[in-house]
């Protein structure tokens, strides 16, 4: 362990030679996600939303990012194009509430305020937790998910414990800066989120066992468990058929554009015109 925390202080001391200022500002963005409502669809459902972002440059390649971001995801098996999605019938939306922390890589040299290094194309990655909290429309209300327990959770016909709406992710992903004019800058970026839930959209297993539902949860809970136009059994009893796919993970996206103000130290050489770096 020593030796490790050397190593990071070297890394920092290396990097820490020129170019250090932070940046702050808005983000702009749009959200989607993949799931059993929206396996393989980029920017499908997607939704705007936004947030601030702060970046501190260690030099001209490495930096430290920190988000916080506002979005929404959706899905609705009814805009499938595939047919057991539509029988199937499920829809949800969920906030997404994020927190970040990043290290970027620069593939050029670059600095806000430098004609020199004016843009460059770059990667990110790091680790973000973020809160959900998934709903539906019945009856003309708008339901939260996880209280109702659709695949049994809080009953005898659970298939596992009730999720956690407030969970942890991988962000990485890909962008490309350029300089505006003076201190300001701008950034496009795209992220994606490698999430350790399955219940973003409140599916990952089978259909519980309806009696029981009705029994323990109530007639709404039953109902919100098994919305199917058409059953995957043709004798209508749904019980133990595969609703969703517990093997694949949910994933979200963040993708939009940042406005960034750097804030640096002016020169302490008199003399000087331009505002520079020590």
């Amino acid at each position: 362990m020593p030796r490790f925390f050397s190593v990071v202080i070297i890394f920092l001391l290396a990097v820490s030679v020129n170019a250090q200022y932070s940046e702050i500002g808005p983000f702009g963005t749009a959200s989607f996600y993949f799931g059993e409502l929206n396996p393989e669809t980029p920017f499908r459902n997607s939704h705007l939303g936004g947030g601030l972002v702060y970046r501190y440059n260690f030099n001209y390649r490495w930096a430290f990012k920190a988000n916080a971001l506002y979005g929404k995801i959706s899905g609705d098996d009814a805009k499938s194009p595939f047919v057991y999605d539509r029988y199937r019938n499920l829809s949800f939306s969920s906030p997404i509430y994020e927190g970040a922390a990043q290290m970027e890589f620069n593939f050029f040299p670059y600095e806000i305020g430098n004609k020199k290094m004016p843009f460059s194309p770059y990667i990110f990655g790091g680790f973000c937790v973020f809160h959900f909290n998934p709903k539906t429309n019945y009856a003309g209300e708008e339901v939260k998910l996880k209280n109702v327990g659709t695949e049994g959770q809080g009953t005898s016909a659970a298939q596992g414990r009730k999720y956690a709406r407030t969970q942890v992710a991988i962000p990485f992903g890909f962008g490309f800066k350029v300089n505006l004019m003076g201190n300001w800058g701008m950034a496009l970026e795209w992220g994606l989120r490698k999430s350790y839930t399955d219940y973003l959209d409140d599916i990952s297993t089978r259909y519980p066992d309806k009696r029981v539902m009705l029994n323990e949860s109530g007639a709404m809970a039953t109902a919100l468990s098994d919305r199917s136009i058409v059953s995957p059994n043709q004798f209508g009893n749904t019980t133990g058929y595969q609703r969703g796919n517990s093997k694949n993970k949910d994933w979200y996206s963040f993708a939009g554009i940042m406005i960034v103000y750097a804030i640096k130290k002016p020169s302490p050489c008199p003399g000087v015109g331009k505002v520079r770096m020590k």
